[in-house]
């Protein structure tokens, strides 16, 4: 007996979906509009159903080419991320998928403290993060550093120096580093490790993970207390 084959997935356009509902308002029936656009009835049906939520889509301003409804779940994490993609490939520097999920991952860390700040009254609910980041736009004094500037400037051996090129202004300004906790340090560690695990870390690399772990669990079991033997017989 030979077995049923399936049905292909195929995906409608918000274009289409919208076109459908428009001759199905005209008068044509589920059946007719199924044969025009080669869908199944109950397709044809849902969509109608479900014009509504499409064409509030539309006014929302989604592409007509796209066939799912759904919206970012953070429309500032997109914009962000989408400001900064079109940044570097303006640019020139190839985009990878991995350096795309870094810049998501920064900025989703950026939008998720604006909220939490947003949460406790620590920021006015008119105040949007897009205009929290372009605040200093207009009071720039140094020139804009391009990517290979700054890729320079952070594998420079003197990391506490901050040097701008200004013709009118010829001071260093010098930022001092902010101490670490071990705490803070080892969720860092554990973070990179996880995100280097994810994205095809080399073999060779793991023996140096180890090295900072060792460091890291010695640095903490420096930091406590040891107990003294009176202690255990101190009156509670």
């Amino acid at each position: 007996m030979a077995t049923p084959s399936k049905r292909k997935q195929q995906s409608i356009s918000i274009e289409t979906k919208r076109k459908i509902i428009d001759e199905s308002e005209a008068g044509k029936s589920y059946g007719k509009l199924a044969r025009e656009y080669e869908l199944p009835r109950s397709t044809v049906q849902t969509i109608v159903e479900n014009k509504a939520k499409i064409l509030e889509a539309i006014d929302s301003g989604i592409g007509p080419k796209r066939a799912r409804l759904t919206t970012a779940k953070n429309p500032e994490l997109e914009a962000s991320v989408l400001a900064w993609f079109t940044q570097v490939r303006g640019e020139k520097v190839v985009v990878t998928g991995p350096l795309l999920k870094v810049a998501s991952c920064y900025d989703e860390d950026l939008a998720s403290y604006w909220s939490i700040l947003r949460e406790h009254s620590e920021i006015p609910s008119d105040c949007e993060l897009s205009d929290y980041l372009a605040v200093d736009n207009d009071v720039v004094t140094g020139n804009i550093l391009t990517l290979e500037e700054i890729a320079r400037a952070a594998s420079s051996s003197n990391v506490n120096e901050v040097v701008l090129d200004d013709d009118d202004d010829e001071d260093t300004e010098v930022t001092e580093r902010l101490p670490i906790s071990g705490p803070v340090a080892r969720q860092a560690y554990l973070q990179l490790r996880q995100f280097c695990e994810e994205n095809g870390l080399d073999f060779g690399l793991y023996s140096t993970f180890d090295q900072i772990e060792d460091f890291l669990l010695k640095d903490q079991f420096s930091k406590m207390k040891q107990p003294k033997i009176s202690d255990f017989f101190a009156p509670q």
